[in-house]
């Protein structure tokens, strides 16, 4: 799987399975973004990697370590939108995010309904993340995906196979 092989899902009317899940290209895109917006604006109990539910904490200040209070992701990015990248004034602004997740794709199926094509391959999640405030962000969702690459090799062989049956048909159509 190269990473020049990932497109972008264009067509919110094509279908994509995900495990045994099916959406439209524009619903899961919905989905998604409304998914990760209340992630990333939440300030309740979230679960995390071991499926315990935690709260996001962070000191008001450092004196007092007692006093503490729930906060969301938005809220850090917010406070703290500034990575220094050195103690004097170069600092990235982290308001503006792009996340690419996963990096190598989850295995899905898209079923392409211009062509009638279900092809199986990967499909990556582009996720813009704009923080407009300590408990807001706006996300916008793109898809791409990329064809598995025993797909395409079998597609090309299938073309070319069809190109020497039309090239047959026309010697005999002339002749």
């Amino acid at each position: 799987m190269n990473e020049e092989n990932f497109r972008r899902l264009d067509s919110d009317d094509d279908i994509v399975m995900l495990e045994k899940d099916t959406f439209t290209v524009g619903r899961l895109k919905e989905l998604l973004s409304q998914n990760f917006k209340e992630f990333i604006e939440k300030t309740v109990q979230q679960k995390d990697r071991y499926n315990q539910y935690s709260n996001l904490v962070y000191l008001i200040d450092p004196k007092y370590p007692n006093q503490v209070r729930s906060a969301s992701i938005a809220y850090f990015f917010n406070q703290y939108c500034y990575l220094p990248i050195t103690d004097k004034s170069i600092k990235v602004d982290l308001s503006n995010i792009l996340l690419i997740f996963p990096p190598n794709g989850i295995e899905c199926k898209v079923l392409e309904l211009d062509s009638r094509k279900r092809i199986e391959g990967k499909l990556r999640i582009h996720c813009n993340l704009i923080i407009t405030g300590s408990h807001s962000a706006e996300v916008k969702v793109e898809l791409e995906f990329s064809p598995a690459e025993s797909k395409l090799a079998e597609e090309s062989t299938h073309e070319d196979r069809l190109d020497d049956l039309r090239a047959k048909l026309n010697q005999l159509n002339q002749g």
